[in-house]
């Protein structure tokens, strides 16, 4: 997942303080590699966080994700828990890039497992 701020795309207002719009995800994007509900749980949560700060963005979880589509069958559930994990790493990533946070402190890789289409 990759997100973007209105910082990003044009220089703040003038004194804008730490809640100005510059602060919010204007754009979240994701490539998925899996089944139907991988995908649709990738694209849910994009759509979750935009016009959301960061902090604000941390609170989406896989239960938001599913609950947001109207649930996903059991055996899918995982899907909403590894857009929840790439969320996660996209805002860590996002940190530092941006040197709001130490090297240490953000991991750049997520371990999940393989996503299976069944049926």
């Amino acid at each position: 997942m990759l997100l973007r701020s209105a910082s990003e795309t044009s220089s703040p207002p003038e004194g804008a303080g730490s809640s100005s719009a510059a602060d919010r995800i204007t754009d979240a994007k994701f490539l998925t590699f899996g089944c139907a509900a991988a995908i649709a749980t990738s694209s849910m949560a994009t759509e979750l966080i935009k016009g959301k700060t960061l902090d604000e963005a941390l609170e989406v979880t896989n239960k938001t994700v599913a609950e947001a589509l109207d649930g996903l069958p059991p055996v899918k559930m995982h899907c909403s828990v590894l857009a929840e994990q790439a969320l996660r790493a996209a805002i860590n990533d996002y940190r530092r890039r941006k040197g709001l946070v130490s090297e240490d402190k953000a991991p750049n890789r997520i371990e999940v497992p393989n996503c299976r289409q069944e049926g």
